[in-house]
């Protein structure tokens, strides 16, 4: 199971980082590729550190340091210590390519930072800095680097969208017909060939070309991490969604494949393919099916599901619009509260979120607490505010449900509730190979609205009929997810996209940080790292009894 994966290495870490002892240099490389792919990498980052002590010249550990300190925001730290390294050391061919055009990437970062900022000369300086390393890198080996050179025809095209000019004023269609020069002689089982490929013709504007490539590249059997890096060379460097009904659908091809591979995968690599605002490509002008394929089409109608399931997610918000936690629509009749909700539409969040005293610091419907629904269609819908009016119901945090259902000014047909899961014979089943993904739609580190679809596995819960749970009036799920602060009140989806549960909290397990994760559900020894929810169908039970 995933997370007994995540901890084992998590414990194999801490052993490295706290021992004297190095392991053999092939199971170093192993663990800090693992760890990129569960992007921890601030332990990527001291784990390599301490590695590199022992092999100082070991240029792929120093790739991985360098990775870590650029992801975890330190590119400008990265710059400096790949030059330093690039003066000092002897790479090979490959590991100076690798090395340049890592030093590009810290660069772009850098550059497109600066250029958020307004700050239209730092970004110049790094947008050259970053052109001059890829193209560095691509001289090496001219006849076959093929990647720094698209990233450098990538620099080129972008800039020319701003302020910024490139030395020369490169031309990106030329840089990008010598890429598809070097491609005709490309080993054809080589995955990130197809993808430049397809980059290269973004820039020729050959959309077949594009769909092509790409078909291929997300058929070859990638790794969530490698659909991830793609899915953001294309959507931040490319800005494929400004290109059009066709970059719209390259785009929807890239979210769709590379979850639908990821839905059938017993891969256990962690990424996330992120929608933001409950938004989606508009495929109206292309032939969906033609560009997704069979496959791919079924999962972006599926995704379009929880799109639809997003319009019903709240913001949970204070007076002054500080975003402290998500809320979604419930139907009232189906919770018992009909006679209560009189009408108004009734959504449910945490007890620590939401409450009559402001326990745990939470809102109170005195506060001048309010919702906000980000994720609806209408441009002006998704600035509506709507007051939070009366709490029909809840459940303390410690002891009970940690549950809040409450009205708000508006009238409930103006809101599809979200369908939840409140038999047991409805719960996915534990049982099934790989085990059943669970999906969650929030607001994480109070910021926009977020779907996370990739790494979600149900690890165990207490609603089956064989379970032995601790309270039988608050059954609980574990799951593991990418969850952050802001997830407090989310739903938690099953594979149709039916509310399981309630989100309310979760652990990393890590003893030697004192990260004390989970205990296991069903008295099973042990703790693990999971999130918690709290199973809807002993909300419903609670909500109705308190009816009676």
């Amino acid at each position: 199971m995933l997370e007994h994966t995540y901890d084992t290495l998590v414990a194999e870490v801490r052993e490295d980082l706290n021992g004297m002892d190095f392991p053999a240099e092939e199971v170093a490389l192993d663990r800090l590729e693992k760890l990129r792919d569960y992007r921890e990498h601030e332990l990527l980052a001291e784990l390599a550190e301490k590695y590199l002590t022992n092999w100082p010249a070991g240029n792929t550990m120093i790739k991985y340091y360098a990775q870590a300190m650029i992801e975890n925001g330190h590119a400008m730290a990265a710059s400096g210590y790949i030059r330093s390294v690039l003066d000092s050391a002897e790479p090979n061919e490959d590991e100076r390519i690798e090395l340049l055009a890592l030093l590009g990437r810290a660069e772009k970062e850098m550059f497109q930072k600066a250029l958020s900022r307004g700050a239209t000369e730092l970004a110049q300086k790094h947008a050259q800095a970053s052109f001059d390393s890829y193209c560095a890198a691509h001289e090496v080996r001219p006849d076959t680097a093929f990647y720094p050179l698209i990233n450098a025809a990538a620099l080129a095209d972008i800039t020319r969208a701003t302020s910024v000019r490139l030395e020369g004023d490169p031309d990106p269609i030329a840089i990008a017909r010598r890429v598809c020069d070097i491609l005709e002689s490309a080993d054809n089982e080589d995955a990130w060939a197809h993808a430049t490929r397809a980059e290269a013709n973004i820039v020729l504007g050959n959309w077949d070309a594009v769909e092509e490539s790409l078909n291929t590249y997300l058929g070859a059997g990638l790794t969530p991490f490698q659909h991830n890096g793609t899915l953001r060379q294309f959507r931040d460097l490319w800005r494929i969604e400004t290109r059009g009904p066709r970059g719209q659908a390259v785009l929807a091809m890239l979210m769709a494949k590379g979850l639908w591979d990821s839905r059938k995968s017993t891969s256990e690599a962690s990424t996330t393919i992120v929608v933001t605002g409950g938004e989606l490509p508009d495929l109206s002008d292309v032939e969906p099916e033609k560009v997704l394929g069979e496959d791919g089409l079924q999962t972006y109608c599926w995704l379009l599901d929880g799109v639809k399931r997003a319009e019903s997610v709240a913001a949970v918000l204070t007076r002054a619009q500080r975003r402290v936690g998500t809320a979604f629509v419930v139907d009232a009749y189906k919770l018992g509260l009909a006679g209560k909700a009189t009408g108004h539409a009734c959504l449910m969040t945490n007890y620590h979120v939401l409450n009559r005293d402001g326990e745990h610091r939470a809102l109170t419907p005195r506060s001048g607490g309010q919702v906000r629904f980000e994720g609806a269609r209408d441009e002006e819908d998704k600035l509506k505010l709507y007051l939070i009016k009366e709490i029909l119901f809840q459940s303390p945090l410690k002891g009970g449900l940690d549950c809040s259902i409450f009205t708000i000014d508006a009238d409930a047909d103006l809101f599809e509730p979200i369908p939840i899961v409140d038999h047991p014979d409805d719960f996915p089943d534990l049982d099934e190979e790989p085990k059943p993904r669970v999906y969650i739609i929030g607001y994480p580190s109070g910021g926009e609205m977020q779907f996370s679809l990739q790494d979600n596995r149900l690890l165990d819960h207490e609603c089956r009929v064989n379970a032995t749970p601790t309270d039988p009036q608050c059954r609980r799920v574990h799951y593991f997810a990418p969850t952050e602060p802001g997830n407090s009140g989310s739903p938690v989806f099953d594979d149709i996209w039916n509310c399981i549960a309630l989100h309310h909290g979760g652990r990393k397990y890590d003893p030697e940080t004192g990260e004390k994760g989970m205990q296991k559900l069903n008295n099973q020894d042990g703790r693990y790292s999971a999130n918690q929810g709290i199973w809807m169908g002993s909300i419903a039970e609670a909500t109705r009894g308190s009816t009676s």
